[in-house]
């Protein structure tokens, strides 16, 4: 689970009928973005609690950083509560040229805070080509969401294979908003989708259902969608287990069945 924390803060101030910009960084950081990361991490316990499934929480951050101050002074309530989270993620898109832009001050903000949540997560190479990808290479994400243009570059590919980045693939997402850019993609690479293809090139992925609610899609969706397309459904499990060990430092333990 991703929690946009800075958007939620927001969000909050702006039903107050405040504009956030005049809320200080530390009034936004404590007043409102701490409140609501204490009972997000209290209803996801709750949830562990009374299922028994694990729910990981991940802090989401959007690459438009509307204010430099204002995400420092978050990032330093969120590496107080850096035990509850398992990693951070980078999204958001921009109006071109640079539609997937990573500004320094972000970058160093990352920085701060992967020495509290080592694992990263950008997303790259939907909207923009395989350069996207490249550059957020050089920041070390253990994956990148969506990725698909990493396709345009054999170079690209081989170095995802070998240093094992995980990409988080979403067929929905990539259907409806790059309709074209995708079929240009399958085109090239014989009539397999992306998904198929990049495993064929021996890249590490898993399945996204971004964004849900929008896209009018579920992971179910996603999955039967995959299927259908001739997707390794094995070693997508494959892929998943060893993200999942990967973020939390041990094997899933699937819960026994009811008898």
């Amino acid at each position: 689970m991703r929690l946009s924390l800075f958007s939620m803060a927001r969000t909050l101030i702006q039903h107050g009928g405040l504009d956030w910009r005049a809320v200080a960084p530390i009034d936004l950081a404590e007043q409102y973005a701490r409140p609501i990361l204490i009972e997000v991490i209290a209803a996801r316990d709750e949830v562990q609690a009374a299922t028994g499934t694990p729910v990981l929480l991940r802090l989401g951050l959007s690459r438009t950083f509307e204010s430099e101050p204002h995400y420092r002074a978050l990032a330093a309530v969120v590496a107080e509560h850096a035990r509850s989270l398992v990693g951070l993620d980078v999204l958001g898109i921009l109006p071109p040229p640079d539609t997937e832009p990573l500004p320094a001050a972000m970058i160093e903000i990352l920085d701060d805070l992967r020495r509290h949540l080592p694992d990263l997560t950008i997303h790259a190479g939907e909207f923009a080509g395989h350069a996207s990808v490249d550059r957020t290479l050089e920041l070390s994400p253990r994956g990148i969401g969506h990725g698909v243009h990493s396709l345009e570059s054999p170079a690209t590919l081989e170095r995802l294979a070998r240093d094992g980045v995980t990409l988080e693939v979403c067929p929905t997402s990539n259907r409806l908003l790059i309709p074209t850019r995708l079929a240009a993609l399958e085109r090239a690479h014989g009539g397999q989708t992306p998904l198929r293809a990049l495993q064929t090139a021996n890249v590490h992925c898993i399945l996204g259902s971004d964004d849900p609610t929008p896209m009018g899609t579920s992971f179910r969706s996603e999955l039967d969608i995959a299927r259908a397309a001739g997707v390794d459904l094995d070693r997508l499990e494959r892929d998943a287990l060893r993200r999942w060990a990967e973020i939390t430092g041990s094997p899933f333990v699937p819960k026994p069945a009811k008898r």
